[in-house]
């Protein structure tokens, strides 16, 4: 990672997103190297709908079987329980220290761009022996792009 100049540390500085999205990405791949001591965190919108939840719930169960993973949680932004919050400090009590958050939303919108970071920072001052990580949202993988292409062509010209 090249760090940039000290005048581009600021706030508003193109170079410092750069930077500060190259730390992120260094520090979301070094915890997914510890795949047997991190938890995994599915983090949904959430609605007041009461079905809406189930393919959630279904995913979270797929990724737990599936993924080879010791631990997956799921947890909802708002209108559902439990909550980012109440997740993480279930976690804590279980003795966990390193949590993957991987936001189940299609883009990056307020909740992942303003929301999210502020919840940790509380969450990281309350528990300071836990350390976060976070994935992005859905559009920006490359196979969750691909996958949706298709279905449009399926659709469209079957």
């Amino acid at each position: 990672i090249r760090r940039p100049p000290r005048s581009t540390l600021d706030r508003s500085s193109a170079a410092s997103d750069v930077y500060k999205r190259q730390i992120l990405k260094k520090r979301r791949y070094r915890m997914l190297l510890k795949k047997n001591s991190t938890a995994v965190v599915l983090l949904a919108h959430g609605s007041s709908d009461p079905n809406w939840k189930n393919p959630f719930i279904e995913l979270t169960k797929e990724t737990l079987r599936e993924g080879g993973l010791r631990k997956v949680s799921l947890a909802f932004f708002e209108l559902e329980k439990p909550s980012l919050e109440d997740i993480v400090a279930k976690l804590h009590t279980e003795g966990e220290k390193n949590i993957f958050i991987f936001p189940v939303l299609l883009a990056n919108g307020y909740h992942l761009k303003v929301d999210l970071p502020k919840r940790l920072k509380v969450l990281s001052e309350k528990y300071p022996g836990l350390e976060f990580a976070t994935g992005s949202a859905l559009i920006e993988q490359l196979n969750v792009r691909k996958s949706i292409s298709e279905l449009i062509k399926q659709v469209t010209f079957s």
